[in-house]
């Protein structure tokens, strides 16, 4: 699970398609740990419960990644390991 800088596009530019298998590998791997998160559970845990739903909205795929790996790296069988 990578958080890659081609996962950032430029204003204007077609975001880069490879990123989707990453993004949803990445998701289920840590939802088959955490089974009874529902997934929108699993997503809304990764973003600190002070920002709002248009944080969640406007979220890059690669700071979702960043913040997946953050959130469940300590206890990756434990819902929310490290949330802050």
């Amino acid at each position: 699970m990578e958080c890659d800088d081609n996962f950032y596009t430029p204003f204007g530019q077609q975001r880069n398609p490879a990123r989707i298998p990453v993004v949803l590998e990445a998701i289920k791997e840590i939802w088959e740990k955490n089974p009874d998160l529902r997934l929108g559970q699993l997503i809304y845990i990764t973003i600190p419960s002070s920002q709002s739903a248009e944080t969640l909205f406007n979220v890059e795929d690669g700071t979702l990644l960043k913040r997946l790996k953050d959130t469940f790296s300590g206890n990756p069988g434990v819902a929310g390991g490290n949330r802050q």
